[in-house]
């Protein structure tokens, strides 16, 4: 998956999380944009739910080709687990709580260090509530998605 695709599909799926409802806050099949940390490693990508379970596949934004697929399960009335495993033979597993209607959030470990998901919300909440390497933020442009400066926010 190449970075402007990712890009162009990340804008889509901010749209499509904003204004997704259903009757048990799921959409099957829905993609919405994810952001993961692993240590200093820093990934974005999408996840697509299918009910209590889904699946999720990230890139690394920072220049190097790592990847990482996973699948998530959770409830809604309480916590669930995300395992994932990456290109370079990286690992994890994080607890996740469903937010509402495709968001959610979690921590773990992983053999790069604390990892830290967030999927289905708005970019700002996502800047706002993780912390990133050298206090930088996320930017999704036309140049794709980006780890800048904390100081360009």
């Amino acid at each position: 998956m190449t970075a402007n695709r990712i890009a162009s599909a990340a804008l889509v799926a901010l749209a499509m999380s904003a204004t997704a409802c259903a009757s048990d806050g799921h959409i099957p099949g829905t993609r919405v944009f994810t952001v993961a940390t692993a240590g200093d490693v820093v990934l974005a990508g999408f996840s697509r739910s299918h009910g209590s379970m889904g699946n999720f596949e990230l890139a690394s934004i920072q220049g190097d080709p790592m990847t990482c697929d996973g699948r998530f399960r959770y409830v809604t009335t309480s916590p669930g687990h995300a395992r994932f495993q990456c290109s370079n033979g990286e690992s994890g597993v994080a607890r996740i709580t469903a937010g509402t209607g495709l968001s959610g959030e979690g921590t773990g470990e992983s053999s790069l260090g604390a990892v830290h998901i967030i999927y289905g919300l708005p970019l700002d909440e996502i800047n706002a509530r993780m912390h990133f390497p050298q206090d930088g933020v996320i930017r999704v442009d036309d140049e794709g998605i980006r780890l800048v400066p904390g100081s360009a926010r």
